[in-house]
């Protein structure tokens, strides 16, 4: 199945509670679109790489693919998203690549 297709019920679930649009730039794309362009750019090597990502590091065990909008929501308010941001951005660092080489 191509991952367009499995994205569409996540995505549908998603949007009604953004608060921004998201960039989707590879949603209308199957696999072998995918690969094909990432091989024009440049960049199929390294994502090729077997190298723990974030999709593979953080991904539950058991997914939620087809989620109640309703449950989403109850789950969201009890977030504190205000700070998280704010922790979030204490703790950024920054970093000069080009001197640190």
């Amino acid at each position: 199945m191509d991952s367009a297709l499995r994205e569409t019920p996540r995505t549908a679930l998603e949007e009604p509670t953004l608060t921004w649009n998201p960039v989707r730039p590879l949603i209308g794309f199957d696999k072998d679109e995918t690969i094909e362009l990432a091989r024009k750019i440049g960049t199929f090597d390294i994502s090729s790489k077997s190298e723990p990502d974030c999709c593979s590091l953080f991904m539950p065990s058991h997914p939620i693919l087809r989620g109640k909008t309703e449950i989403c929501e109850a789950v969201e308010a009890r977030l504190d998203v205000e700070g998280q941001v704010a922790r979030a951005v204490a703790a950024i660092e920054i970093h000069d690549i080009e001197s640190e080489v």
